[in-house]
């Protein structure tokens, strides 16, 4: 369901053939999209606040070995990229 809400929202078509390769989760009202081949990869999309902090996505990566049970972004990790559009942040993040 929050896939679908980003989607229509972004109207983003190359970002629906990248999304099966993801996870989607919400956490803390933030969407998430974490690789499901590597799963210490994802991404995380902000709401805009204002113009100066406007709507992106930033690319994450996990520094740690990810214990079972958690989530990657509860353990060390890094800001690896950041991108205005779902379908660009999506791409970075199978590079990395």
């Amino acid at each position: 369901m929050i896939v679908n809400n980003l989607l229509t929202h972004m109207n983003d078509a190359k970002a629906q053939g990248l999304l099966p390769r993801f996870a989607a989760t919400e956490d803390y009202g933030s969407a998430r999209f974490t690789r499901k081949d590597a799963p210490r990869v994802w991404v995380t999309h902000y709401d805009g606040i204002d113009r100066d902090h406007p709507e992106h996505y930033a690319i994450y990566r996990a520094l740690q070995e990810i214990p079972v049970g958690r989530m990657p972004w509860t353990v060390d990790n890094c800001r690896v990229g950041k991108a205005n559009e779902l379908s660009k942040a999506l791409e970075l993040a199978l590079a990395e």
